[in-house]
């Protein structure tokens, strides 16, 4: 039951990594740059990018939705009409699995199974981890977890082939030369993650840089999911700090340009939240006690649309934890 417990938590913390993933990988532009900067040269040059269409189909069976969350991407190939599913596959718990090849060979057996179902002809899978974890991924032929067979059998051990993106393995400057800018931001905050000063320190960088060059709604939706993903991340930036890093842009109509996206995301109550919560919790807390108003803040945050995620991560508390005393409070504070 403990490993249970515990694997719901990591389930509910891990679930702002989901969500973006999806956001980011759901843009036609971030998958097109890359497929032309990150795939293999030799397979990319078969692929007309200028067909690639968003697949609703997922993949992935309640068995895989603890592992992977899908996002499925078909493309012609260059000169024919026919199409190949292209499925990025997130390892959303950034960590490496065991015997990767054997989750990799339930997700394929089950894309092939819903193409059958579905009456369709078969078409080639082609799994893409993109992984940002802090341990080195040495990606290693699913033969090697066998130990010693003999050649002569190994012809009969599938490969599960999948492509690995170790984040690792990129410079934050290397990043930065990618044409997308939500890819860049993006790998970005995905490489660093676990870095809260980093992400704290560059929140409005991150954010908003390139903003005026994007102003249709696919990709304002992105930003105000970045901007979700990075307050998680980051366990929480305020209005004042924003401010602060915005004022050392040199550029008068970037920075104009900056602010006016902010004060839309504080009419939408998007920032403000986190802070009116908390802020009401420490007023009613100098008269109830300190536990009592922390308490009464988590609650107020809560009220507000804060994620147990984040709420987690900015009062150092399990989720469980989190909504533990949002029940707390709800059932017991007195009403005024």
């Amino acid at each position: 039951m403990a490993k249970n417990k515990k694997t719901e938590e990591q389930n509910a913390l891990n679930n702002p990594n989901d969500k973006f993933f999806k956001k980011l990988f759901g843009l036609l532009g971030v998958v097109q740059d890359y497929m032309r900067h990150l795939f293999p040269k030799h397979l990319g040059a078969k692929l007309d990018l200028n067909s690639l269409e968003l697949d609703n189909t997922s993949y992935v069976t309640s068995e895989l939705e603890t592992y992977y969350s899908d996002i499925v991407w078909r493309c012609r190939l260059l000169g024919k009409s026919e199409f190949v599913n292209i499925c990025f596959i997130f390892e959303h718990k950034s960590y490496v699995p065991d015997y990767p090849h054997i989750q990799i060979g339930d997700y394929k057996q089950g894309a092939y199974n819903k193409q059958l179902a579905s009456g369709q002809p078969l078409s080639v899978v082609i799994p893409i981890i993109i992984y940002h974890g802090k341990r080195k991924w040495v990606k290693k032929p699913f033969a090697h977890y066998f130990g010693d067979v003999d050649e002569v059998f190994k012809q009969f051990i599938d490969p599960y082939e999948f492509y690995l993106t170790d984040l690792a393995d990129y410079s934050d400057s290397m990043i930065e030369a990618f044409s997308n800018i939500f890819l860049v931001k993006g790998f970005l905050a995905l490489k660093h993650y676990t870095e809260k000063m980093y992400i704290k320190n560059r929140f409005a960088e991150l954010l908003l840089s390139g903003l005026e060059d994007n102003k249709a709604k696919e990709n304002i939706d992105f930003i105000r999911a970045l901007f979700v993903y990075l307050s998680h991340i980051s366990g929480g930036i305020s209005e004042q700090e924003i401010t602060y890093q915005i004022e050392q842009v040199d550029n008068n109509q970037k920075k104009e340009t900056m602010y006016n996206f902010i004060d839309d995301l504080l009419e939408r109550g998007e920032m403000r939240g986190i802070e009116k919560g908390i802020e009401k919790g420490i007023e009613k807390g100098e008269q109830i006690g300190i536990e009592k108003g922390k308490k009464l803040a988590i609650y107020e945050a809560h009220l507000r649309g804060i994620e147990i995620g984040l709420l987690s991560n900015i009062f150092d508390l399990t989720p469980d934890e989190i909504r533990q005393i949002i029940e707390e409070v709800k059932n017991n504070f007195p009403k005024k």
